[in-house]
């Protein structure tokens, strides 16, 4: 019936409307309203847009010299994964900048790791907030591999802020009670 590249791409057109259905329901239906999406071509269309109203502080601006375009941006569970990780450092004792090199680590690991879409990533660290600035290649464009790249890297924080969350609950009478034997 259709070839394997065609069911790939419809798959991973769902995967990323689903996600923003699950973060933003009303963005996806006025992204919906604005696309007729009635077919598949339409549909992967629709779905390239979804990645950028998943991440809707997105600014584009274009690199004249490397004829690329650069999106800089930021996502809640990014700075929520980042916030969660200083306060574990400073728990257990560590330097913080151990943590930044984990986030560099994952969002390098999700976004240069499935496709040769990205050929700069920088990034800017706050007290609670981590912004990115991607320069995508000229040579290659894969916005459906990118985009279910950084669902990807957004799932697994999650899942990593519940754990943090959950050990930090457990061992929070233990944190209180060292900061009371300090004190006194």
């Amino acid at each position: 019936m259709y070839d394997y590249e065609y069911e790939q791409d419809a798959l991973l057109s769902l995967r990323l409307l689903k996600f923003l259905y699950q973060q933003n329901m009303d963005a996806l239906y006025d992204l919906l309203k604005r696309f007729s999406c009635s077919n598949i071509d339409m549909l992967t269309w629709c779905a390239d847009f979804s990645v950028w109203e998943i991440f809707s502080d997105a600014i584009f601006t274009a690199n004249q010299d490397w004829e690329t375009d650069i999106v800089t941006f930021s996502h809640p569970t990014i700075d929520r994964f980042y916030d969660l990780g200083n306060r574990w450092c400073a728990f257990q004792k560590i330097d913080r900048n151990a943590w930044r090199k984990k986030v560099q680590d994952a969002v390098r690991y999700f976004t240069a790791g499935i496709s040769h879409e990205v050929s700069a990533l920088d990034f800017r660290f706050s007290m609670a907030h981590v912004t990115l600035q991607i320069q995508f290649s000229p040579d290659s464009s894969e916005p459906l591999l990118f985009g279910n790249a950084m669902v990807d890297m957004l799932l697994y924080m999650e899942r990593e802020i519940q754990r943090m969350e959950a050990w930090m609950r457990k061992n929070e009478g233990e944190e209180e009670s060292i900061c009371r034997k300090a004190a006194a």
